[in-house]
């Protein structure tokens, strides 16, 4: 009776330390089943938040990268527009100088001509020393071919104009009356010339005038401003010569 309780008691103990390592097997299976599980939901996150911090770092050396281009780039822009402002300061100032130069020289040849003018007076009878030179107003009427060779017998010429301060000295002279002047017009359409071979700059053409309306070559003054005129008509004339000192 005690070996078959004491067989029973061993059979139980067997059963029992049979379950609780199938138990114990059943539970590090489930543990294992369960880490897997959390290991394969952890991974996708892991790698998502490593790329992420990839990119964001690439985005950031990506913009650094930038900033510094466009700090060399204002660099260089900075430099160019320093480098033409200083060239056109220094091109302003020669300028500058240059005028003041030239200003200066004017005025010199002004006072020059105003001592001139005071000296050298002298004109030969019968003409008039306006500035430096002398004029002579004709009271005979000749054509314009003959009022020049008359001038160039005088030792003058017939009158050439060539600035507004001469022609505005003439002006009370020459408003009360019709003269030639050396002025005529050139080979080549739409140029005038004086006698000495200059081309004509300055004028005080009438409105609407040269208009060569009857083959009219040659140019007058007619109270003060200029018409052109056939050459073979006979007006006074003025010649032109400088003072004698």
């Amino acid at each position: 009776m005690k070996s078959k309780e004491r067989k029973n008691i061993q059979d139980r103990t067997r059963r029992n330390d049979k379950d609780i390592s199938d138990d114990v097997y059943v539970n590090v299976d489930e543990l294992n089943k369960e880490a897997e599980l959390k290991a394969k939901e952890k991974t996708p996150k892991t790698m998502e938040v490593s790329t992420s911090k990839t990119t964001r770092a690439r985005l950031i050396l990506a913009a650094l990268i930038f900033l510094f281009i466009m700090f060399l780039f204002l660099i260089v822009i900075t430099s160019l527009l320093l480098k033409y402002y200083l060239a056109m300061s220094e091109e302003m100032s020669h300028q500058k100088n240059h005028e003041n130069v030239k200003q200066n020289f004017l005025q010199d040849i002004k006072a020059i001509n105003k001592t001139l003018e005071i000296v050298c007076r002298t004109c030969p009878s019968g003409w008039k020393p306006i500035g430096l030179f002398c004029y002579y107003f004709s009271t005979d009427a000749l054509s314009w071919d003959n009022a020049k060779e008359e001038c160039v017998r005088k030792g003058s010429a017939l009158a050439f104009l060539k600035n507004k301060d001469e022609t505005d000295a003439l002006k009370a002279s020459l408003e009360n009356g019709r003269y030639w002047i050396g002025l005529r017009r050139d080979t080549e359409p739409g140029k005038w010339k004086w006698v000495d071979g200059s081309v004509l700059s300055h004028s005080t053409w009438k409105t609407g005038e040269p208009n060569n309306l009857l083959n009219e070559n040659c140019a007058e003054s007619a109270n003060g401003y200029w018409n052109d005129l056939i050459c073979e008509s006979k007006l006074k004339y003025i010649c032109k010569k400088w003072c004698c000192c």
